[in-house]
């Protein structure tokens, strides 16, 4: 409703509405049924008028997202220590693997996740696993939560950003993306942004994969009264076509041709 403005309609009402407690963003649909995560660990499957068809024992976990495999008749089912694949007309478990959801690629084929400070690639029908690499070879930090999970077109690669911190400190904060490659199966360090920038904290990174192959990597920083936004994009052989920031008075802009060491993003 707030995306197309109809809270700015008076006569809005709803056609129907479910008496469930839901997560926020955990809904999906096949476009016959909805299917939902509850804050009692369970996934649920309703029809268009409310009828639950299937709910799911409960998890020790809650999950966090839910995204139907709309071909394949099954539901992926993520959160923070648990993925599972569900038969959408059931709701039987075909599997479950206790890690962290992070995202999956566009063609449904693989799942990311992480366990501890393993990174781990899945594929999404069978539960297998692809790759897998262990991360606190790249970084001592201590890695928290996850901003962001983007596959490539071609699935070769795959962008993970997350929070991390100085577990010693606790005040040593940066955001890290790294940059799994599935092909030759290795994983390195894409790019690292302080945490805390002039008062600003870093609340969000995104990539996006064009389909020429280059990258833009976004990242997004409040205050109490301003937003900082931080826009770099490279070109297909990994320079650096240019790097933007949207307030120079806090962090200067640089040159298209300075490297990634000079930039001020990285202290």
């Amino acid at each position: 409703s707030e995306a197309l403005y109809l809270y700015r309609t008076p006569n809005l009402r709803f056609d129907r509405a479910f008496d469930y407690d839901v997560i926020p963003n955990s809904i999906d649909t096949d476009g016959e049924r909805i299917f939902f995560a509850g804050n009692d660990k369970r996934v649920y499957c309703i029809d268009g008028s409310g009828k639950q068809l299937w709910k799911t024992e409960p998890d020790q976990l809650s999950f966090r997202y839910i995204h139907v495999m709309k071909d394949a008749g099954r539901i992926i089912a993520g959160g923070t220590g648990s993925v599972l694949l569900l038969n959408s007309e059931t709701g039987s478990t075909d599997y479950q693997i206790n890690d962290t959801y992070l995202g999956m690629s566009d063609d449904e084929s693989l799942v990311c996740a992480v366990q501890n400070k393993n990174l781990i690639f899945i594929d999404a029908l069978t539960g297998k696993q692809a790759f897998s690499a262990d991360l606190s070879e790249l970084t001592d930090l201590t890695i928290a939560n996850s901003y962001d999970c983007t596959f490539s077109n071609d699935n070769r690669i795959c962008h993970v950003s997350f929070r991390a911190y100085d577990s010693s400190t606790s005040r040593n904060y940066e955001a890290i993306t790294f940059k799994a490659d599935l092909s030759d199966q290795t994983v390195s360090i894409f790019r690292t942004i302080p945490y805390n920038v002039d008062d600003h904290e870093i609340t969000d990174t995104k990539t996006v994969f064009r389909a020429d192959g280059s990258i833009f990597l976004f990242a997004i920083a409040y205050s109490d009264d301003r937003v900082l936004t931080m826009t770099e994009a490279y070109n297909a052989d990994g320079t650096v076509r240019y790097s933007r920031i949207d307030d120079p008075d806090i962090l200067p802009s640089v040159s298209q041709s300075a490297e990634l060491s000079h930039l001020p993003w990285n202290g």
